[in-house]
């Protein structure tokens, strides 16, 4: 939980500037490399510092006494990770896939396997760290024999390279906070066993954070490079990426939120049954996300938008959660949660709609969601059979008769979205 808060608020959106400025300004590449590196580990440092210099203080509010690694940990995790933003600026997601592949197949197999001989959890803690410091070297020496590290500084460049971090930076900071203030506030006020329950219940199906990350971080550069000359043409990429999300993420959601109790208490045991409201209330975030709402305005390098959204989500999920508390719960953080990001999506769709001169309707491809909407709740009779069933051989054979209803569906139903990612699925199964 601290590890990825302090991660997070430390890394202040800062290596994101490289996919706007490098197709922007493909002649002074290096020097954005260079200074982000810079600006990144004098954030951490004096971030990291800070937690020392105060580390007694924070020990009375925290449940650990492991600061010192932790401050270790974080270090390593942030510094000098670029590579995958700088791959992506420069279109080669196929290195992306590698690398991130490899770096999280290392990560869990250190994990698992120092569980298993160990059966410590300051062991796992300290392999964590070392796995990182050996990423941190590699990473060192990678950016050195390439030369895109030098301790030159550009001031003219960094000062562009601030303006656009800052407000993004910020965002991101409050960002995270929004997400773990339902974390932190349940601790403090029931304890670390009401955390358990209340950290699966808000467990999100990655599949959106994949489908996300890869489909906005690819379009990005493109973006930025489209709004050089015609903005209409950058925005119609994001309307169909938006297309894409709704294709992948519309089953998925109506497959999880229905075998919700049989996914909690499979994967977690019947101890975290609790947690199956809010994991149904927190799927909704699933659709909610599907409409993608930061990269129009990150092209466009309208970033303070982005932080005054999340400034007004963490005052009402703050305000939402101290009101429904007391009535609701667990529940309570999750309501204030998904309803200030709601909020969130507002401001920040009618912001678009003001810069983009368009249009709440143009915006989104709506009649296409709606055929999506259709095609993947034709099949839902099916999966509640396999839930009533209970039975785990129904279950998969009802997910699977499920999406094989969807996939007729969709492909029957014209869109071009779906006709193109089939033809890329069966020109790669071919080679």
């Amino acid at each position: 939980l601290y590890a990825l808060l302090f991660a997070t608020t430390l890394g202040f959106g800062i290596k994101g500037n490289l996919l706007y400025f490098i197709p922007k300004d493909k002649e002074n590449e290096r020097t954005y490399i260079s200074n982000s590196i810079i600006f990144s580990f004098l954030v951490s440092s004096f971030g990291l510092g800070l937690l020392l210099l105060f580390s007694d203080l924070l020990s009375t509010h925290i449940s650990f006494d492991f600061i010192n690694i932790l401050v270790c940990y974080v270090f390593f995790y942030l510094n000098l990770d670029l590579v995958e933003t700088y791959w992506l600026a420069k279109k080669r997601s196929d290195y992306v896939f590698l690398y991130s592949t490899s770096v999280l197949i290392t990560r869990i197999s250190v994990v698992i396997l120092t569980a298993y001989y160990t059966n410590d959890i300051m062991q796992i803690l300290y392999a964590m760290t070392i796995t990182e410091a050996i990423k941190f070297t590699g990473l060192l020496i990678w950016w050195t024999k390439r030369q895109h590290v030098t301790l030159t500084f550009n001031k003219i460049i960094a000062l562009q390279q601030v303006k656009y971090i800052a407000p993004l930076g910020m965002g991101v900071v409050i960002a995270e906070l929004n997400l773990k203030f339902g974390g932190v506030f349940i601790t403090s006020m029931i304890g670390t066993t009401a955390l358990a329950i209340y950290s699966i219940g808000i467990y999100q199906i990655p599949v959106l954070a994949i489908v996300r990350s890869a489909i906005s971080d690819v379009i990005f550069p493109d973006m930025v490079e489209k709004n050089n000359v015609d903005e209409n043409q950058a925005l119609d990429i994001w309307k169909r990426a938006n297309i894409v999300f709704c294709l992948i993420v519309f089953p998925v959601f109506f497959i999880f939120w229905i075998f919700a109790e049989k996914f909690i208490t499979f994967m977690f045991t019947i101890e975290y049954i609790d947690s199956v409201p809010i994991f149904q209330l927190m799927l909704l975030l699933m659709i909610r996300r599907c409409f993608e709402l930061g990269t129009p305005l990150r092209s466009k390098n309208r970033n303070h938008y982005f932080f005054i959204g999340n400034i007004v989500a963490l005052a009402a999920n703050v305000i939402l959660t101290l009101l429904l508390f007391e009535q609701y719960g667990l529940l309570a953080p999750a309501i204030a949660f998904v309803l200030s990001d709601i909020l969130m999506a507002t401001y920040l769709t009618l912001k678009i709609k003001t810069i983009y001169q368009t249009t709440i309707p143009a915006l989104f491809m709506w009649r296409k969601i709606g055929k999506i909407l259709f095609a993947s709740a034709a099949g839902i009779p099916l999966l509640w059979l396999g839930d009533i069933s209970g039975n785990l051989v129904y279950l998969l054979l009802s997910a699977i008769g499920y999406l094989l209803i969807y996939y007729f569906l969709i492909m029957n139903l014209k869109l071009d979205e779906a006709e193109l990612i089939m033809q890329k699925i069966y020109k790669t199964i071919g080679r």
